[in-house]
């Protein structure tokens, strides 16, 4: 299988090179990941989710995000025991440096139950949210989404 390679083309730059260390890991672990691939990997259903590495799915948004921004995203489950709300909850971001801008979305339990998740603190390490069923009460788990950009 033939092999992929990527340079970077700009102006007055080594093109064999990457001067941004945290894309060139990107480009290295992407490329490598591909470069593994065979016709094995490719039928129906074959390559699936679990079988790339996180760092391979991280790599998308980071090539895509501006060099100057740094982002992070993740999910994490709460657990309601019969309650509308929760506060108190807690995920750790990983930026090393408070968050400028973060988004939330629960995945509701079914399609009759809204929630919404508010982030209410946020600093260099943590943020911490509060999750709300908007019309009656629930028991179990619901999985909270976000992403944090610095």
């Amino acid at each position: 299988m033939p092999q992929i390679n990527y340079r970077i083309p700009r102006a007055g730059v080594d093109q064999n090179s990457v001067a941004d260390p945290e894309v060139a890991t990107a480009l290295t672990v992407l490329l490598q990941t591909i470069n593994a691939l065979d016709a094995s990997n490719l039928i129906d259903d074959a390559v699936t989710k679990a079988k790339v590495a996180t760092d391979v799915l991280n790599a998308f948004p980071k090539l895509l995000t501006p060099a100057d921004v740094k982002m992070a995203f993740g999910s994490t489950t709460v657990t309601f025991a019969g309650t509308q709300s929760r506060t108190g909850d807690t995920v750790a971001h990983g930026l090393g440096t408070t968050p400028t801008n973060v988004q939330m979305t629960v995945k509701a339990p079914n399609s009759l139950q809204p929630m919404f998740a508010s982030p209410y603190a946020i600093d260099s390490t943590n943020i911490a949210f509060a999750t709300t069923l908007i019309a009656a009460t629930h028991t179990g788990t619901v999985t909270v989404y976000w992403v944090a950009y610095a």
